[in-house]
């Protein structure tokens, strides 16, 4: 009784009453904002690769950034880059940086190079991306689901008649299945 009394009555001291104890600040909080650097003041996916860069998307493009400086990748300074309205982003096993814009277009940054695929080499415009527990990257879009083959280095849809519609959501599943969710409800694939 008297150590669970003991217990609770650590639990619900503040760090600042803790005996000869002054409470120490553990991180740093820093906001950034268009006079630091960013083409916005709003983000709308952030992803950190392998080499510690974290990259942002926004409305305005991609961005970099160093842990000093930022880098903005647009469609007027970045080849490859047909627009700046990202939505979000996903960092892959591969260390590959992979967009979607609101007109559902992927982007593929990998290394300093950028690709863009078109709605109709993938699934129709992309509702959101994934990557599956195996490193393959899938795309569910307007037109069914997809998923890009690094032999070919392009997408390949699934030719199911399950997956011929629109697929709003996609997760990954177990050894490097998927769940999608469409018209016919919630499907493994």
């Amino acid at each position: 009784m008297v150590l669970q009394i003991l217990v609770g009555m650590f639990l619900f001291i503040s760090p600042q009453q803790w005996p000869g104890g002054e409470l120490q600040q553990e991180y740093l909080i820093r906001h950034y904002t268009i006079e630091d650097g960013l083409p916005v003041n709003s983000i709308n996916g952030m992803a950190q690769d392998d080499d510690g860069y974290l990259y942002v998307s926004t409305y305005d493009g991609l961005v970099q950034y160093d842990g000093y400086a930022f880098k903005v990748y647009n469609s007027g300074n970045t080849k490859g880059l047909g627009t700046n309205r990202f939505l979000g982003l996903l960092k892959s096993r591969a260390n590959d940086i992979w967009l979607y814009n609101e007109g559902g277009v992927i982007t593929l940054k990998r290394g300093d190079a950028f690709k863009t695929f078109r709605t109709s080499e993938v699934a129709g415009p992309a509702n959101r991306i994934v990557e599956g527990t195996d490193g393959r990257i899938w795309v569910a879009g307007k037109e069914g689901l997809a998923f890009y083959d690094t032999t070919s280095l392009s997408f390949k849809k699934l030719e199911d008649s399950l997956f011929e519609d629109e697929v709003d959501l996609i997760g990954e599943g177990l050894k490097g299945s998927v769940y999608a969710l469409n018209k016919f409800g919630l499907v493994s694939w």
